[in-house]
């Protein structure tokens, strides 16, 4: 009776483990596919082109510490309406800049989602330091760009005109 029990288990895990064998890998594009989230909006290369100009002109006025000229090329959404950015808006921002004025402004990364959520992130290396120095010498800032009646504009992903609490983004960073 034990040896029946015995091999009876042994049959069911060997039975067991030869099923599980078979299961075909995953190959690169599929694990892609599976976990990459696709962007929401088609963009072709202009798009791109066009959004990576204006950050990058944006960038270059703060390098220039043409302050604000930079905070002249930002727009503020409006409802569904895109205006330039109020001068209730614009102070704060311009304090901000300059509060936090660098001696390194460089493009991070942009990341696009919808027409009207997107972020480019750059940072601001804040003073130069020795190599073995611990201290933190960089800062994190964020634009968001959108597409608006197909043209696009650089707004600020902020908590003072966004509503919502998500500072302007779902985009988790």
């Amino acid at each position: 009776m034990k040896k029946n029990l015995f091999f009876t288990i042994l049959m069911v895990l060997t039975l067991c483990m030869v099923c599980s064998c078979g299961k075909k890998k995953k190959t690169l594009d599929e694990y892609r596919d599976e976990y990459i989230t696709k962007p929401a909006i088609s963009l072709t290369q202009s798009d791109s082109t066009e959004v990576r100009a204006l950050v990058d002109n944006y960038l270059q006025l703060l390098r220039n510490n043409q302050f604000e000229d930079a905070v002249d090329m930002l727009y503020y959404m409006n409802g569904p309406k895109i205006i330039k950015m109020p001068d209730e808006l614009k102070k704060p921002q311009l304090s901000m800049i300059k509060r936090f004025r660098g001696v390194k402004y460089e493009l991070d990364r942009i990341v696009f989602s919808q027409e009207l959520d997107n972020i480019a992130c750059y940072v601001v290396t804040l003073f130069e330091k020795e190599k073995n120095d611990p201290r933190p010498n960089t800062a994190q800032f964020f634009l968001k760009p959108v597409r608006v009646d197909g043209r696009w504009y650089l707004t600020m992903a902020d908590s003072q005109s966004d509503k919502t609490g998500t500072h302007g983004t779902l985009i988790k960073n």
